[in-house]
């Protein structure tokens, strides 16, 4: 399945290596596509970076892995 991981922090990184585990696809979409790009490197092999909108277009699900005060925002960028 294709997930994308809306998020680059705590949860994000932990959500994003037990659904790779599970073997999934998982791409990682953030406001700061820097921070983005390091947790994927840092993470390893199997996790893509992406921008919301075409991490959401391209996914199965998506999971929403912000702060709630985020959210918003996070979302208006799809």
């Amino acid at each position: 399945m294709n997930i994308a991981i809306f998020g680059s922090g705590n949860m994000a990184s932990g959500l994003a290596v037990l659904f790779t585990k599970a073997g999934h696809k998982i791409t990682l979409a953030s406001r700061d596509s820097v921070k983005a790009q390091t947790v994927a490197a840092k993470l390893g092999t199997g996790i893509g970076v992406s921008s919301l909108a075409d991490a959401a277009g391209a996914a199965d699900a998506v999971v929403l892995a912000v702060p709630y005060e985020a959210a918003a925002d996070v979302l208006a960028g799809c």
